[in-house]
This record gives C-alpha cells, structure tokens and sequence, in this order.
C-alpha cells in the first residue's frame, strides 16, 4: 500500500532532500516492487532482483523523470534488470497462461499491479495505445475460452 504520494517524493527531489525522498520512496513502494519481482522470476531470483532493484533505485532517483510515476519508473528498472540478466520467467498456473508471455505481463500490471495503461507503456517501453489495443486482445481471448468451457467461470 502506498503510505506517501508521488507529490511528496517528487517535492523532496525539488527541495534537494534525496535522503528523504528515498525513505519516502521505500516506505510508498517497496512491497509493490517485490510483488512484481517475485512475480516475474519467482522467490529466488525475485529477492535477489528486489534488492538490486532497491539499490539502483537508491543512486539514480535524482534521475527521476516527475512525468512518470514513481512506481512505474521502479517497475521499469526491475524489468530492465531481469531482460539485462536473462533471468527466467516463472511458468504460472493461471488462466494466463493461454495468453502470450508478453500479453501476460500487460494484464499482471493493469489488473494485478493495478498500473495505469500509460504506466504499463512506460514500464514496457511501448505505447499507451498498443497497451491498450492488447490488453483488449487479452480479455477477448480469455473470455472466448471461459465460454468454451476451457476456463471455469
């Protein structure tokens, strides 16, 4: 849960308080990136991907760009930290998993992660409206299979 927001994290980095900005940072949203660690790569590798995450996060969050959420900026970092280190990805045993990798992944950040589209673009490194598009895609193709019965409703 999220104990500060962006607007207090965003106003320590004006006012030149880095330290205070990361606190506020870490109390907002550590338990969110862990969450999207361990989901990406399971427990191991997740604890792992957290920390370092954590510690990038710590030395470049003068770098922060006040037009993208704090959250998506550190879900971002962690995404680039896994693709960097071609960490695997954990098999899940959701209806999701009748969906593409990539279309997974958009549904875990909007529904799951509770990621705005625009934030999800961010974090992927795509636009807002290709997110969308595929999301849309997504729902369909999972809806269609709930009503062949190859997903219980």
């Amino acid at each position: 849960m999220q104990a500060y927001g962006e607007s207090s994290i965003l106003a320590a980095l004006r006012d030149g308080n880095h330290r205070r900005a990361v606190e506020l940072m870490l109390d907002s949203y550590q338990d969110a990136v862990y969450a999207y660690c361990v989901d990406r790569v399971g427990l191991y590798y997740g604890s792992l991907v957290y920390r370092r995450v954590l510690a990038l996060a710590v030395t470049d969050i003068v770098g922060l760009d006040s037009a993208v959420s704090v959250r998506a900026w550190l879900f971002a970092k962690t995404r680039q930290l896994i693709e960097r280190d071609g960490l695997p990805r954990v098999p899940g045993t959701s209806e999701l998993e009748l969906l593409e990798p990539q279309h997974q992944e958009i549904l875990k950040l909007l529904l799951w992660h509770d990621l705005h589209p625009k934030e999800v673009a961010f974090v992927l490194g795509r636009s807002e409206w290709e997110i969308r598009q595929q999301a849309g895609e997504s729902l369909t193709v999972l809806s269609g299979q709930e009503e062949k019965g190859q997903i219980p409703s």
